[in-house]
């Protein structure tokens, strides 16, 4: 059954069906929806819906497809009553390059981020000649959907923004010229023969730990005479079509730059103990010294079932996510839905193949049950995020010296793993973790100095942005070594105390370790310069940092309709830190989602562009004059 407003002039006639009549029906005072529903709607009728994301294994994507647009191929025809789908739960998968054929509703379940994410998604239906369709949005309690639910007219009218390729960061030209240079001088190095070593999918450069018998070959390359036009020659093939296109200096510039400091800066890659990825390209990507590859490469998985060689990678019995919201939404005793089954987290682990077995190597970066030589402090007074060295865990804060601060023993995972024992899902979470908040490190962007700009404070540089899961104030989770049946090799793995009904068995005593995700990328901080009299934000107090936090997502949503880009683009938070006078203070802060940074903190962090920043947050109603004047 449909229901349909009638139009003046339509005459009456349905403009699906075109030949059928419609009939007033007049709706009583004591209506009641669910009562109409029970008695009155017709007879029931069956809803089969199923969940097409990213997660979906992609053997099933094609047929789920398929059998929401009723087609069905072999035996799925004696079964096409049981198969076919009414309604797909998805993601963003769906918001373009699939037709789906004559989708007649769309449901968004909240506020797209923007108008081309909108257009895109509702565009799903009334396609095929269809004579009616519906799109219905749900806008969250969130101050991105409350802006698009006051202005209708912006989501849906105003044209999509047009797509540009920044063509003026030497940021990102050093990352590929810096490639190339390792690409050709280090080819004749040939391949590492570091047993067990896996390339990234940055270059293959071989593993850190063959760097000091390559250095002496790059820097020896770059030294020589006879290699400087095969350096001049990428930057002339790199140099079309951008502002540097002619620009002789320049080359004289970088030419210069890499043989006086590209080692050097290696050196300090390999040094680093806060890098951990053991690929030489991998840490110098991270590092920002390499363009970083185009899909994540801090994805981590968590295996719902137990891999084998024949299935690798495995194309089924994973759910992945990037790490930096793994470590929450995987973390032990967490609990995820898939395909209406609901999976538990219990484990951290890396699985990889091996002959024709799949093996399991210990899942922390440094790996248990090793010491950890960094502490990371988060102080409960001021909560900075302050790296120390584990002889110094008893060090007051480095910003407020207060001595309550909670040394943490924390680890990247790798992976992480189940009880293997999936369960029906009826619609209810036993245990939902909670979500990690971004946090900028102490140290990052000491030796930049703030630039005023009216009555605020503006630094842009590479920070360190920490994602940490402490148990909720625990100091971490109580790690056990465990293994699983019938599975000799697996025995690296590190859990919680499972089930009794799961394969997993845990063994001797407990490390209590907190998940962390690091991540290098451009970062923005803004301070206010000048406190009115009797006002003061202090991030000691629960009022002050609520007052920079709100600083910083005003500073978010600002900046989005600045660049025209998503809110998602950026992290938001605030640090407290040290101002003129030793008075603490906090800083308000956006750093680039996308690893290495896209450029838009960096651009931000311009003078002019940083005044915008404001002048945009003020002319969408907001309190910008305050930071302004």
């Amino acid at each position: 059954m449909a229901f349909f407003l009638r139009p003046a002039g339509a005459a009456s006639v349905c403009p699906n069906c075109v030949d059928t009549r419609l009939e007033s029906s007049a709706i009583p005072e004591s209506y009641d929806y669910y009562i109409y529903l029970s008695q009155q709607s017709g007879p029931s009728f069956r809803l089969h819906c199923e969940e097409l994301t990213g997660q979906t294994d992609a053997e099933d994507r094609p047929k789920r497809q398929r059998w929401f647009q009723e087609v069905f191929v072999g035996d799925e025809n004696d079964r096409a009553k049981v198969n076919g789908v009414d309604l797909l739960s998805v993601t963003t998968t769906m918001e373009a390059g699939v037709d789906i054929g004559a989708l007649e509703a769309v449901a968004l379940a909240n506020m797209p981020p923007r108008r081309f994410n909108y257009q895109q998604r509702v565009g799903r239906a009334g396609r095929r000649g269809a004579g009616v369709s519906l799109a219905v949005t749900f806008c969250r309690g969130r101050s991105h959907d409350d802006y698009y639910y006051q202005r209708p007219e912006a989501m849906t009218g105003d044209p999509p923004p047009t797509p540009y390729v920044d063509v003026s960061s030497d940021v990102i030209f050093q990352r590929v010229f810096v490639k190339e240079v390792l690409r050709i001088a280090l080819a004749e190095f040939g391949d590492s023969d570091a047993k067990g070593f896996r390339e990234s999918v940055h270059g293959e450069f071989g593993p850190c730990a063959d760097w000091g018998a390559r250095r002496n070959l790059l820097q020896n390359w770059l030294d020589s005479a006879d290699n400087e036009p095969a350096m001049r020659g990428m930057l002339n093939a790199l140099r079309v079509g951008t502002i540097w296109e002619g620009d002789a200096p320049f080359c004289d510039k970088m030419v210069g730059w890499a043989r006086e400091n590209l080692v050097g800066e290696i050196d300090a890659a390999v040094g680093n103990t806060s890098y951990r990825q053991e690929a030489l390209s991998e840490r110098l990507a991270h590092a920002g010294l390499l363009p970083m590859f185009g899909f994540p490469t801090d994805v981590r998985n968590l295996y719902t079932r137990m891999p084998c060689a024949g299935n690798w990678p495995p194309r089924t019995g994973v759910i992945d996510r990037d790490l930096a919201i793994a470590v929450s939404q995987f973390a032990p005793g967490s609990q995820i839905v898939k395909d209406k089954r609901l999976h538990t987290a219990r484990g951290v682990v890396e699985f990889f193949p091996s002959g024709n077995r799949v093996h399991a190597a210990n899942g922390f970066t440094p790996p248990l049950p090793g010491e950890n030589v960094d502490r990371l402090g988060v102080c409960n007074v001021c909560k900075s995020a302050q790296w120390t060295s584990a002889d110094d865990a008893d060090a007051p804060c480095q910003v407020c010296e207060s001595s309550e601060v909670a040394y943490l023993d924390a680890r990247e995972p790798k992976g992480f793993v189940t009880d293997f024992r999936a369960r029906d899902y009826h619609g209810v979470f036993e245990w939902t973790p909670s979500a990690t908040v971004p946090t900028l490190s102490v140290e990052s962007g000491e030796s930049h100095a703030p630039i005023p700009v009216r009555n605020s404070e503006a630094a842009s540089f590479p920070g360190e942005i920490l994602s940490v899961n402490d148990n909720g104030g625990a100091g971490g989770f109580d790690f056990r070594r465990a293994s699983v049946e019938n599975r000799r090799e697996w025995t690296e793995i590190y859990a919680l105390d499972p089930p009794s009904d799961s394969p997993i068995n845990v063994v001797g005593g407990n490390h209590r370790v907190a998940l962390l995700a690091r991540k290098n990328t451009d970062t923005l901080t803004a301070a206010v310069r000048d406190w009115r009299p009797g006002v003061f934000a202090d991030p000691r107090t629960v009022v002050g940092r609520g007052a920079w936090a709100s600083f910083a997502f005003f500073l978010r949503g600002s900046a989005a309709a600045t660049l025209d880009v998503d809110t998602l683009e950026f992290d938001a938070g605030f640090r407290a830190f040290i101002a003129d006078g030793g008075r603490v203070s906090g800083q308000a802060f956006l750093s680039d989602t996308l690893q290495n940074g896209a450029g838009y903190c960096r651009w931000l962090g311009m003078p002019a562009n940083f005044e915008r920043l404001l002048a945009e947050g003020d002319a969408n109603g907001a309190l910008a004059r305050l930071w302004r004047e």
